[in-house]
């Protein structure tokens, strides 16, 4: 009887697990609405009104994170593989920080890469990302590839977005 007890609450807790995951899925499904602004206050980004046309990849980080570092490194260190996404490191950190962040990695140099801040948190709200990093990535479509939370293998992320197509 105790081994059904505790049988049946793990199956609650499973199902109520994947339940949460489903539903958060589906709310982000779909990229959804957030905007972001360029360190310099030069480029206001609104997803709303982002063309269709090319994957992007949304990386959320913290500047002072050395998982996030080593991420972004090898993101930039593999630019040329990502050369038809568009990359967006959204931060919420501090300007100091991320100065030194940008001046140590150089990622604001790349064509297709933009650092932006996520000035009223909608990116955070909208993701609500458990940890940093944390990497989602659409397609051209605007539907959602893959997430990935924490540090991950780039060549999943590079195959993530290189398959363009997925979902649609």
């Amino acid at each position: 009887m105790r081994k059904f007890a505790l049988y049946t609450i793990f199956i609650l807790f499973v199902s109520c697990r994947f339940r949460k995951d489903r539903e958060y899925v589906a709310k982000i499904d779909q990229l959804p609405t957030f905007q972001i602004i360029s360190l310099d206050s030069s480029r206001f980004i609104d997803t709303k009104t982002l063309a269709a046309g090319k994957a992007l990849i949304f990386f959320y980080f913290d500047p002072d994170c050395e998982h996030c570092q080593k991420e972004t490194k090898t993101i930039l260190t593999h630019i040329d593989r990502l050369s038809n996404v568009q990359i967006y490191l959204v931060t919420n950190g501090l300007d100091s920080s991320v100065k030194t962040f940008c001046k140590k990695l150089r990622p604001d140099t790349l064509e297709n890469v933009m650092i932006g801040r996520d000035y009223q948190y909608s990116f955070y709200r909208a993701f609500v990302p458990p940890t940093v990093p944390y990497v989602a990535i659409y397609n051209s479509r605007k539907k959602l590839t893959k997430v990935y939370i924490g540090e991950t293998n780039i060549n999943y992320v590079i195959n993530a977005a290189q398959n363009n197509n997925y979902g649609q």
